[in-house]
């Protein structure tokens, strides 16, 4: 499982006062308890997660950045920590090294489980939540792959571009798409691996630089322009007269789906000071009973996506074996 990390920080929030007032930038601080736990599904792989969870005080920062610090002192470090799922009572345990709550073994979960958290402080107050794990999306092509990838087809029946789409029916969640090319290169008779991420399209006219690559999204598709495809796969032996070094193993294209919760805190943070930061302010969402952050989940999709030899062959390069 990845790591989970927690930045809680305080804005700084610029009043709009006149010139000859006094001001300053920062709010007060609230007397609020920060919940911060993101749990990720490998399901359909295994079906567990490892359960993890960050507890904090809203604090000041020494200054006016929002970088980390060493400082520890707004943590929480005594409370009571347990999580809920399929039926199962977990206990968390604060951890000085992760300088989070978390278990010495995962936990069993599957698309649609709900799971609950709570944390019990020692001055008495609780902090709760639940969430539901995402739903397994799985990917359609706009055509058929059989014997491998290639960009030489019927434009008029497919159109210029590749299309990946999958079926969900958790309207309003956000989904993160990414594609990236696999390939290796024999270097002294060695084959080195490498990869390159696969942009949407090429913005630039001589279609090799400027990429447009895509970000979250609550639409549920994607499509890559085959021009940018196959100009990500030349650029890979660019300079290079070797081409037969080279061989192009696959695509692998990955989606990340998030729960509600975390698709309207992401939403709400986005483009602010991190992904992660928490904000004193009545816009950031949070499903927190009795404090403040967020209590999420979301899983993962990735399916490897193979090429033909007559492909690879126009690049002067070789194809790895592999089905769709």
């Amino acid at each position: 499982m990845k790591n989970v990390l927690l930045l809680a920080s305080v804005a700084i929030s610029f009043l709009f006062l006149s010139c000859n007032e006094d001001f300053s930038p920062k709010t007060d601080i609230a007397d609020a308890i920060v919940l911060y736990s993101v749990l990720e599904t490998d399901y359909p792989l295994y079906g567990t997660f490892y359960p993890e969870a960050t507890l904090s005080k809203v604090y000041d920062l020494n200054g006016y950045s929002t970088s980390a610090t060493d400082d520890t002192t707004h943590l929480i470090k005594d409370a009571e920590v347990t999580m809920e799922c399929r039926g199962v009572e977990i206990e968390l345990s604060y951890s000085r090294r992760t300088k989070s709550y978390q278990t010495s073994s995962v936990a069993e979960a599957y698309a649609g489980d709900a799971v609950k958290i709570q944390a019990k402080l020692a001055d008495g107050r609780v902090l709760s939540a639940s969430t539901v794990f995402p739903s397994h999306a799985d990917l359609k092509y706009s055509y058929s792959l059989a014997g491998g990838f290639t960009s030489k087809i019927s434009r008029f029946l497919w159109g210029n571009s590749f299309t990946i789409s999958w079926y969900t029916n958790n309207s309003g969640r956000l989904f993160f798409p990414q594609m990236t090319l696999y390939y290796s290169k024999l270097v002294g008779g060695q084959s080195v691996w490498a990869t390159v991420p696969i942009p949407l399209k090429y913005l630039n006219a001589d279609k090799k630089s400027g990429g447009a690559f895509p970000s979250y999204q609550f639409e549920s598709s994607v499509s890559y322009d085959y021009a940018a495809i196959d100009s990500t796969v030349s650029l890979i032996s660019q300079g290079d007269s070797a081409k037969g070094n080279y061989t192009i193993a696959y695509m692998y294209f990955q989606l990340v789906e998030f729960d509600a919760p975390l698709s309207n805190y992401y939403a709400s943070v986005h483009g602010f000071t991190d992904r992660f930061s928490v904000r004193v302010d009545e816009s950031i969402y949070t499903n927190i009973n009795g404090g403040i952050g967020i209590f999420g989940a979301k899983c993962g999709n990735g399916k490897k996506i193979y090429f033909r030899d007559e492909y690879a062959k126009l690049f002067g390069y070789s194809a790895a074996d592999g089905d769709n």
